[in-house]
């Protein structure tokens, strides 16, 4: 079993931490729809690319809702041996945030992993330190991806605001640390949060539609319970 502290878990979504293959400005985006607390899971399936390392991200958003018996059940070796992997790391059960989601990224062709349906959405290239060292919370990564996170005019967001006035929005809420955290519990999640000096959290209900869009990059933080957050631009 794989210890779900690895850093390589930092970042939900559909890439994390490097450079997913198909970020280009270029690839056309394909739209899923109320998606707001849509629960889902991943795996993130490690092989040797050369001298480096990939991983290949699985998601199973749009095909199921990831029921927690199936992906108890899962035999991680197992589905390293289907993949020819050399480790399969889990990542989930997550809740989406934002009411759409657009990516350049998802692919139509779907696998059996163990009786979950999933599909790859994202090939990252990793360096071997990244599955190794010590995550850090509150700590801004870059991140290879093309998306967009769609919230919806009267709708809540949750954000957090750095000490120097950057503002993240959350895009995932987990539930690896806490399986019991629930939608209605974000209100007032700052109240349990770590944060530190000078960090805020704040939830707020949109005037207007907002949108954290990514042509290449994003900048991504987690809280202490693994929540994901993108960074906004700056007004």
């Amino acid at each position: 079993m794989v210890d779900m502290r690895s850093p390589i878990c930092a970042a939900a979504g559909l890439a994390i931490f490097v450079v997913a293959a198909s970020a280009q400005s270029s690839t056309p985006l394909k739209m899923l729809d109320d998606v707001r607390d849509r629960r889902y899971c991943e795996f993130f399936v490690v092989k040797r690319q050369g001298a480096g390392l990939t991983a290949g991200i699985y998601n199973t958003l749009g095909l199921n809702d990831c029921p927690q018996a199936t992906w108890d059940a899962i035999d991680v070796a197992k589905v390293a041996s289907q993949f020819g992997a050399i480790r399969v790391i889990r990542n989930g059960p997550r809740h989406f945030i934002m009411d759409r989601l657009a990516s350049g990224d998802v692919t139509k062709d779907t696998v059996d992993v163990q009786g979950l349906a999933m599909r790859s959405v994202a090939v990252m290239n990793l360096r071997l330190v990244e599955l190794i060292e010590k995550r850090a919370f509150y700590v801004e990564r870059t991140i290879g991806r093309t998306t967009d996170w769609v919230f919806l005019a009267g709708k809540p967001v949750h954000e957090l605001v750095s000490p120097n006035g950057r503002v993240y929005v959350m895009q995932s809420y987990s539930q690896i640390v806490d399986p019991n955290l629930r939608y209605a519990d974000l209100a007032t999640l700052g109240s349990r949060l770590k944060l530190p000096k000078g960090w805020q959290y704040r939830s707020r209900t949109l005037t207007a539609d907002l949108v954290a869009q990514a042509r290449g990059e994003a900048h991504i933080i987690q809280d202490d319970l693994q929540n994901t957050y993108q960074r906004l631009p700056s007004r």
